[in-house]
């Protein structure tokens, strides 16, 4: 039951998270609007979160997994900079 608390408490902040990139996004008419931003917000949080509840936390691979997710969005972007 802790692990279903912690998940859901970090699946609620990123998809308010998400939400808020996304207006923001609508409001300046750029490409990837709420459902892009939110989806993308809940993969980063599961990518970071699964590996702290699947075993124990090691500050390397954490901060790998971190370093992907952040050029995984970069790519995003360049996808969405390239589709204009």
């Amino acid at each position: 039951l802790d692990v279903l608390n912690f998940i859901a408490f970090k699946m609620f902040y990123a998809v308010i998270c998400g939400f808020m990139i996304g207006i923001e996004r609508k409001m300046n008419s750029a490409p990837a609007g709420f459902k892009t931003q939110i989806l993308v917000c809940v993969g980063a949080m599961l990518f970071t979160a699964i590996p702290t509840i699947v075993g124990p936390p090691m500050v390397n691979e954490t901060a790998r997994v971190i370093a992907q997710i952040i050029t995984g969005v970069g790519f995003l972007g360049a996808g969405a900079i390239m589709h204009k």
